[in-house]
């Protein structure tokens, strides 16, 4: 198995109870397929011409839970609606949700997920 596939299997192992069931049985299952079958590769026509080679060889790691210090005058000038992700986290205090268009609302898909 490569690093990016080992990398994969170790954050998901690694996470807070709480977060790995959020989206637990279908997070799940996509990672065992992908842990299965592993990356795409030329003989699947869709993939045929896109090596990733170098990307199974890559490890990735989850970014740090605390974000870095936002200085919040930058945001300043940018409008509502405004949503501020650092690191790949949403950060509801540096975001603005005022002016969403009527019938349009945002939350985290494990919430959308639970409702089914």
């Amino acid at each position: 198995m490569g690093a990016l596939l080992d990398s994969f299997r170790d954050a998901f192992a690694a996470l807070p109870d709480a977060d790995a069931q959020q989206l637990g049985d279908g997070r799940r299952q996509a990672l065992d397929a992908l842990l299965a079958d592993g990356l795409p590769g030329p003989r699947e026509e869709a993939w045929r011409y896109t090596p990733l080679r170098t990307l199974e060889r890559r490890v990735f790691a989850a970014a740090d839970i605390v974000p870095p210090a936002i200085d919040a005058r930058v945001l300043d000038g940018i409008p509502a609606p405004r949503l501020v992700f650092v690191n790949g986290r949403h950060q509801p205090a540096h975001s603005d949700m005022a002016g969403l268009p009527d019938g349009v609302a945002l939350e985290p898909l494990s919430r959308t997920l639970t409702r089914r």
